[in-house]
């Protein structure tokens, strides 16, 4: 054994299995064979088996940063290119991708896919010649295949059908043989539910998962797949609202056991912590916060950190700081004013959430902030990633009550007055959305639950009384759900993504709605700037067809 430093992680793995692990960030040639006695090279043990898991988790995080968050935001209406942009940050903003776009190349996706394929295959003839008890190969088991279905869904929610390879093959050209079925969006969806099914844990077993704590400061069981979460998330786009709800109501209804007063407050924007004012720690702290603080624990769910004195890097910084990066890309004009159009509760204008929180003023421009916390040199180039928190899920709980017809609940739980105040919540409509049980005014539960909003120190929403059906009311509180997404999530990576479930749902309930909303979403951000590219985006994107990105490899269409 040696002590080493794959990607973020701080931990003893044995040297064959990071070399075996290297690699897919390189070739993705076949990692794994067998002898004639059907053991895997390399591969004798459980906790050899630990090791590939913490491996695949540290490709995770060293490969695909930047394209989730390119894609998830460039795509969208909250972030534009700057003027030191290249041609392809362009094209990825406008949507008209050209083969040669080195942003959108599927190889990095693919590595970890295939890592992840050798890894069950090895653990399954562990298993089968007894090298590994059950309870291990059920744990190492789940987190690869967690970390497999997250990329293929990253990948079809952005290219609309891809190559599903579920066994190891021998190197990337494959993709281009035609060998491989190539799954639309919904069938993939579909796929994804049923896989994530059979692995999903309790709650508590996902909140306790026995990985290490890194160097006394993060907490490594948050830089795996929160798979409560990501199933939560995959039933949405099932359009099974009401499962969707139950799978974000067990994280909300968690509750540590330990002595902690304030351990029922955890992932429910609670008035204990990051607020406007109040509380501990202002809303942008939470990006600074570390694991060992307690603040830290009650709004992450996952999480991707690095450290640059352990030779950590990510290209983030070079794309946003104009102080110590390429400053090639920006908040969109739209973004800054969806926060500036606000009203806060004392009656002025504005979001604690913007200005100063999610973007800020450097050299004179406007940067996202988010990811710049701790860039005081040109040497800072590790900027953490952020995929799920507390923000978050309040508002898909929302989104998912909303489409289940409790509109009033999904306002409810944007805030900013506490739950224990809103009579929809006491409504006995079903265990998943009756909160009655769980309120003690100004107690334990929901009682301190103020929502994102009221974290923001944002008034009330006020429900337009323009909807003379049901279905118009869900739309209208759907459409409030998206601006909140946009004020509480801005530049995390997942704009697009929300664009497109949204979009695919109205689609399929109506024909060209879809389209609607997602063209004219998009041509805000052009038109607001007052780019002349507005038109043309808006056009192109009324075609569904158009919303993903053609699969190139080697300059040949696979999708």
């Amino acid at each position: 054994m040696k002590r080493i430093f794959p990607g973020s992680l701080r931990i003893a793995i044995p040297s064959l299995i990071l070399f075996m692990l290297v690699p897919a960030l390189t070739s993705c040639k076949k990692m794994l064979d067998t002898d004639p006695h059907g053991t895997v090279s390399g591969i004798q043990n459980a906790d050899d088996a630990r090791a590939m898991v913490l491996g695949i988790n540290s490709l995770h995080r060293q490969l695909l940063a930047e394209q989730y968050v390119l894609l998830g935001e460039l795509q969208a209406d909250l972030m534009d290119v700057t003027s030191n942009a290249n041609d392809y940050l362009r094209q990825i903003s406008t949507h008209s991708v050209d083969s040669l776009n080195p942003y959108v190349k599927p190889e990095n996706f693919y590595k970890i896919i295939q890592s992840c394929n050798d890894a069950i295959k090895s653990m399954n003839i562990l298993k089968s010649s007894g090298k590994i008890d059950g309870a291990s190969y059920n744990s190492y088991y789940s987190e690869v295949l967690a970390f497999r279905c997250w990329v293929y869904y990253l990948l079809v929610v952005n290219f609309g059908s891809v190559p599903y390879i579920t066994q190891p093959i021998e190197n990337l050209d494959e993709l281009e043989a035609n060998k491989y079925p190539i799954v639309p969006l919904t069938a993939m969806i579909d796929s994804l539910v049923n896989a994530m099914k059979t692995i999903v844990p309790t709650i508590a077993a996902e909140e306790t998962a026995s990985w290490p704590i890194i160097d006394n400061t993060y907490t490594s069981n948050k830089t795996f797949v929160h798979k409560i979460m990501f199933l939560g998330d995959l039933l949405l786009w099932q359009g099974n609202y009401q499962d969707a709800a139950m799978y974000y109501k067990q994280i909300l209804d968690y509750a540590s056991s330990s002595s902690d007063d304030e351990s029922y407050t955890r992932y429910k924007c609670s008035t204990s912590y990051w607020k406007f004012s109040g509380g501990t720690g202002y809303w942008p702290d939470m990006f600074k916060a570390k694991s060992v603080s307690k603040q830290y624990g009650k709004e992450w769910l996952w999480i991707c950190s690095t450290e640059k004195q352990y030779g950590e890097t990510n290209t983030l910084v070079d794309f946003f700081s104009s102080a110590y990066g390429k400053y090639l890309l920006k908040p969109s004009q739209l973004s800054i004013t969806n926060w500036q159009s606000q009203v806060m509760q004392n009656g002025s204008s504005g979001d604690s959430r913007g200005e100063n929180a999610s973007w800020v003023t450097e050299n004179g421009n406007p940067v996202v902030k988010k990811y710049l916390n701790y860039v005081v040199s040109p040497f800072n180039k590790d900027a953490d990633w952020y995929i799920y928190r507390a923000g978050t899920l309040a508002i898909r709980f929302a989104e998912a009550a909303n489409r289940s017809g409790r509109y009033k609940l999904a306002l409810s739980l944007l805030g900013p007055d506490t739950i224990a105040y809103a009579p929809s919540a006491r409504d006995s409509f079903n265990f998943v959305f009756d909160f009655a049980l769980k309120i003690r005014t100004n107690g334990p539960f929901y009682g301190q639950t103020i929502g994102p909003r009221g974290r923001a120190y944002l008034s009330k929403i006020v429900l337009p009384a323009i909807n003379p059906t049901l279905q118009d009311t869900i739309k209208a509180v759907e459409d409030i759900i998206m601006k909140e997404y946009a004020l509480e999530l801005a530049y995390e990576g997942e704009r697009w993504i929300d664009y497109v479930r949204i979009a695919t749902r109205r689609e399929k309930e109506a024909p060209g709605t879809g389209a609607e909303f997602l063209a004219n979403g998009i041509a805000k951000k052009f038109e607001t700037a007052n780019d002349p590219a507005a038109a043309q985006v808006k056009a192109k994107l009324m075609a569904p067809n158009n919303w993903f990105i053609p699969l190139y490899r080697k300059g040949r269409k696979i999708n």
